[in-house]
């Protein structure tokens, strides 16, 4: 399968290009500075341009090998608007017109219950809610809405739990876990149009996966 992953350079996409470089999947590796930002040197690993500034039609011409996108970027609130809004928003209309139609989003626990939002990020909650609400309503991707609760830079944790949103997960998860996670959803495209929370918990990746599929 040929992945392009958006965000490739940020700190879940570090993680999970490392991930993938040990599969037999063919990688692109979106990243704005290739020259500097280039960090695995694996044969299926393929550092490629990528802006989120771009146009859609820009974007499209970049996806056109691939058949799966995976959004891991974030402007760490510098740009919310034209990045994690925008910018996302835009690699989904990208990745239709490429004939794309597998999408696997990063977003933020809650995202769509504005009740739980915290108050010092709700410009940042704002967007991951747009932009997920567009995913959902205004696409006919096949995506899964990966919603990781606070996010830590410990080691991976071996052990989670996928939660619906209306359900009580942990409070902490690891960016090495959900880039697991994530490389773990690449094999599994019967679990489609879902959102879920994802956690510490008492569940191995694998063993939380094959649960998530059987329901879905």
């Amino acid at each position: 399968m040929n992945i392009f992953v958006v965000g490739a350079n940020g700190q879940i996409g570090r993680h999970l290009i490392q991930k993938l470089g040990t599969t037999e999947h063919q990688v692109y590796a979106g990243v704005r500075d290739v020259a500097n930002q280039a960090i695995f040197d694996e044969e299926n690993i393929a550092y490629v341009p990528f802006d989120l500034t771009w146009s859609s039609e820009k974007m499209a011409e970049a996806f056109q090998d691939s058949d799966l996108v995976i959004f891991t970027a974030g402007s760490q609130g510098k740009n919310l608007l034209q990045v994690d809004l925008d910018g996302a928003i835009k690699t989904m209309i990208a990745a239709e017109q490429a004939n794309i139609s597998r999408y696997l989003m990063i977003s933020a626990a809650f995202a769509d219950n504005r009740e739980k939002w915290p108050e010092s990020m709700t410009d940042y909650y704002i967007t991951k809610y747009y932009a997920d609400e567009w995913l959902k309503n205004q696409t006919a991707l096949d995506y899964v809405i990966l919603q990781p609760v606070a996010l830590t830079n410990d080691e991976e944790v071996m052990t989670i739990q996928l939660t619906k949103p209306n359900e009580k997960p942990a409070q902490t998860i690891t960016r090495k876990t959900v880039a697991e996670v994530l490389a773990a959803l690449v094999d599994q495209p019967t679990i489609s149009k879902t959102t879920v929370v994802l956690s510490e918990g008492s569940a191995t990746v694998p063993d939380a996966i094959k649960q998530l599929a059987e329901e879905a």
